[in-house]
């Protein structure tokens, strides 16, 4: 399960990865699927970002025609099949158990745990549910090397994350930067 219900203000990094490159997300899952053993994923989207709703379902069908999704992926034993969801406007659906109970067309609402997602998630199935920067960053992963990706090292994190800007600052924008950098440098490097 792809968790594309960022609700918090100011927050738009999901939105831009989704818009920008749907193919790179929809590559994760199939990846993500394949090491699960998963047949079906969902990619939840917000309700307020019908742009990148309507990108990602295009993808998911340019996808399907090409045979990278559905039966027999890429003519191997392995199907695999993406069913895009569009999220019901609450901000209660971003977090995870209320999100699989958006998808089953229940009330999403959060729920009490245990049972956690992996061993009873999406129609009582175990589900693993992550963000769209952790789906998009598996295909980069794999197009490189994670020796590439430890290569961007601050001494207490590798890799990157993405951040966004917004409100009182000089430039508002969408920055990717090490992971380690300091929320002050963020701020006063970037925004």
């Amino acid at each position: 399960v792809c968790n594309a219900d960022e609700g918090d203000s100011g927050a738009w990094v999901n939105r831009l990865t989704l818009e920008s490159d749907p193919h790179a997300l929809i590559e994760g899952m199939i990846i993500g699927g394949w090491a699960t053993g998963a047949v079906r994923g969902y990619i939840y989207i917000r309700e307020e970002y019908p742009l990148a709703n309507e990108r990602v379902v295009r993808d998911v069908e340019q996808a399907r025609e090409r045979g990278i999704l559905g039966e027999k992926v890429l003519g191997r034993d392995f199907s695999f099949d993406l069913k895009v969801v569009r999220g019901a406007g609450s901000y209660v659906c971003g977090e995870e158990s209320g999100l699989i109970a958006s998808i089953e067309d229940a009330r999403g609402m959060p729920k009490i745990r245990p049972p956690y997602p992996a061993a009873s998630g999406v129609f009582g199935q175990g589900s693993n549910v992550n963000n769209v920067e952790t789906y998009h960053s598996v295909a980069w992963l794999f197009r490189n090397s994670v020796e590439q990706y430890l290569e961007i090292d601050t001494g207490r994190n590798a890799g990157t994350m993405m951040f966004s800007l917004s409100g009182h600052v000089q430039r508002v924008g969408c920055f990717e930067v090490a992971m380690g950098t300091k929320v002050r440098d963020l701020f006063e490097v970037c925004g």
